[in-house]
């Protein structure tokens, strides 16, 4: 195998995109960019320079359009779906991860036969209440389940922190007796409580960053275009509402001790 740089890391996660992108607009399902990579398209026009993944998420009803003719057809030879309902591949996150085949990614946390290529993640909106108080009190919620899955899929061998790994392997026999595609399942019914074509309020709720996903839906569709490192893709109606809502004034650059990235260690098979 050969080591793969920063940028051919970059590059590989960006040919993903373009695939998945044509996909999408091929079967009429809407996508948007989120996270770090909405952010790097408004502030940089492309990658945050010291950031390493992409980031999509899709409305609830089209993404699971998404996993039903993925799971059919992929989106290219190269390319693998991997979910958790699916028991074809190794599906450690309750969304979906497009994955290139040809390439491995060792991860810090995780033993090596649960790592798969390289990737780029796809998250479900949701909807949420229009309760601000019972949206707090989901997001908790949520995060209790969120954390469950993130400890059913760590290497215990593998956690430094002598506090995470002996409250993680106390909780851990417990939810091996559950089962982690049962532990997915109930984070995923949680999440799909609020009917995303009925809510007013929407947001990323099986993963993120909690409350600050939470956003109009009127800010959300219909959905506009940023450039991404030189083509075209779909980013929310109003951009600068999520951005401001996960990361504040988006546009000024993080102190260089927070410009960190997930040091992936990958290699071209």
């Amino acid at each position: 195998m050969t080591q793969l740089s920063l940028q051919e890391i970059k590059n590989t996660e960006f040919q993903i995109l373009k695939a998945y992108a044509d996909f999408c607009d091929k079967n009429n399902l809407t996508y948007f960019l989120c996270g770090g990579t909405l952010l790097g398209a408004v502030r940089h026009k492309g990658f945050i320079p010291w950031d390493d993944d992409i980031d999509v998420f899709m409305p609830r009803p089209d993404f699971e359009r998404f996993v039903q003719l993925t799971g059919f057809s992929p989106i290219a030879p190269e390319y693998d779906t991997s979910f958790y309902r699916d028991t074809k591949l190794v599906a450690d996150y309750p969304f979906v991860k497009v994955i290139d085949n040809r390439t491995k990614v060792i991860e810090k946390t995780k033993a090596e036969e649960k790592c798969t290529g390289i990737w780029i993640d796809v998250f479900p909106v949701d909807g949420f209440s229009d309760s601000m108080f019972i949206n707090k009190l989901f997001c908790i919620r949520k995060l209790f389940w969120k954390r469950l899955c993130f400890t059913f899929s760590d290497d215990l061998s593998k956690v430094t922190d002598i506090k995470k790994k002996i409250g993680k392997a106390l909780v851990l026999p417990f939810l091996k007796l559950m089962g982690q595609k049962r532990l997915f399942n109930k984070l995923d019914r949680i999440c799909r409580k609020y009917d995303f074509e009925k809510s007013t309020n929407v947001g990323c709720t099986v993963w993120g960053y909690k409350i600050k996903e939470l956003i109009p839906k009127s800010s959300l569709l219909p959905p506009s275009k940023v450039i991404f490192e030189g083509i075209e893709f779909s980013a929310p109606a109003d951009p600068s509402v999520y951005l401001s809502s996960l990361y504040g004034n988006y546009m000024q650059l993080p102190p260089e001790e927070k410009r960190i990235n997930h040091e992936m260690l990958a290699y071209r098979l």
